[in-house]
This record gives C-alpha cells, structure tokens and sequence, in this order.
C-alpha cells in the first residue's frame, strides 16, 4: 500500500509542475477537434463526417493521379511516381468504401436497436 500512495504522491508533484501543465494545455488547444469529437458529437455523425472527407479525398486522389497519368504519358516522369499516385488512389478508394459500410452497417444496427429496421 505503501507503494500505491507513493506512485500518486509522484504523479501529483509531476502534475503540479508548471511544464507539464503548459504542455497539456497546449495539446489540447492545438488539438481541440479530438475533444469536441469526443465530448459534443455522435458516433453516427462522426461516420459521416469520415464519409465525406473520404469522398473529398477519393476526388482528389483522383484529380491527381490523372494529371500524374498525363506526365507519365508524356513521358515528364518515371513509373515509380506512376505507380505511387496509382497505389494512393487505390488506398482512397479502398477508405472510401470502408467508410461507406461502416456508415450504413452502423445505421442498420441501430435501426435495429430501435425498432425501425424495414428491409
């Protein structure tokens, strides 16, 4: 027991140092998004906000890897930057999808919990 109040006799003298109470604070202030994620959104809507910036970075991959298409065409660049914009569409897309049937799997569960699942 003695152990146990020594480790929180620590950890409240670590806590209480002026460093570590400026570092917390500028987390959390630099990383403000993950608490109000955490504390002020639903689980459902944070699946479709993943949903959407998926579909944005799916488009923009895209828009990429055509223009990379076109230099490799002509070619302005070799097949290892070919093949590394064509790996990253297909990593967004392959998100994209994810994302997609984790949004609808999860609604469906919790029409179910809820009555309202109509087939």
């Amino acid at each position: 027991m003695d152990k146990v109040s020594d480790l929180f006799k620590e950890l409240k003298d670590r806590i209480n140092n002026p460093l570590v109470i400026s570092f917390v604070v500028s987390w959390v202030f630099l990383n403000w998004r993950i608490f109000v994620g955490l504390f002020f959104y639903k689980s459902n809507e944070l699946d479709v906000d993943k949903y959407k910036s998926y579909i944005d970075q799916a488009a923009a991959y895209s828009e990429s890897f055509r223009t990379t298409e076109i230099r490799f065409d002509a070619g302005v660049i070799n097949s290892d930057v070919y093949i590394l914009a064509k790996n990253r569409t297909d990593a967004a897309n392959v998100n994209l999808a994810a994302a997609k049937y984790t949004y609808i799997f999860r609604t469906k569960v919790l029409d179910y919990y809820q009555g309202k699942l109509t087939w």
